[in-house]
């Protein structure tokens, strides 16, 4: 008599299935609450659905530490709270924008330095209507005089 043991992947196709599962069913539930008017709702199912996606494409399941993902969708939580919800938190974020702008204008700077009006920021629309007539201005900028600059310095800031 032979033992019907399962095989050794059939545990782990029935959890993908139950998973995947599940996830169209959250997903369903989702987009029939957004219907009937609970929006609210929608970026939970989202989240469900994303960290379903990731449990099923992870090539070990045993490592997940749900401890971990559960402290950084705490602090997820807790600084969304505090930003949306409190004065305080957001005037601590507009004060960071503030600073990390004039970091960044820096940057703007140096590029306008190294390649004359081809990275200065202001001067470039103006340039391509000259060029290019009354649609050269939609043209904002040109990714290696303007972006890439940027891109070395902040490297540059945090080597």
């Amino acid at each position: 008599m032979s033992d019907p043991t399962p095989a050794a992947g059939t545990a782990s196709r029935r959890t993908e299935f139950m998973i995947v599962t599940g996830a169209l069913v959250v997903a369903v539930v989702a987009a029939m609450a957004a219907q009937a008017g609970f929006r609210q709702a929608q970026p939970l199912v989202g989240l469900v659905v994303i960290l379903g996606i990731a449990y099923i494409l992870s090539t070990n399941r045993q490592a997940i530490d749900i401890r971990t993902v559960a402290w950084g969708l705490g602090l997820q939580t807790v600084f969304a709270l505090l930003v949306l919800k409190t004065n305080q938190g957001q005037w601590v974020f507009s004060q960071l924008s503030t600073g990390i702008t004039r970091l960044l204008n820096f940057a703007n700077v140096g590029a306008a330095f190294v390649f004359g009006p081809l990275g200065n920021k202001e001067a470039w629309p103006r340039i391509m209507t000259t060029v290019l007539g009354p649609e050269g201005a939609q043209y904002g900028m040109i990714f290696a005089f303007q972006v890439l600059p940027t891109i070395i310095f902040i490297a540059a800031l945090f080597a």
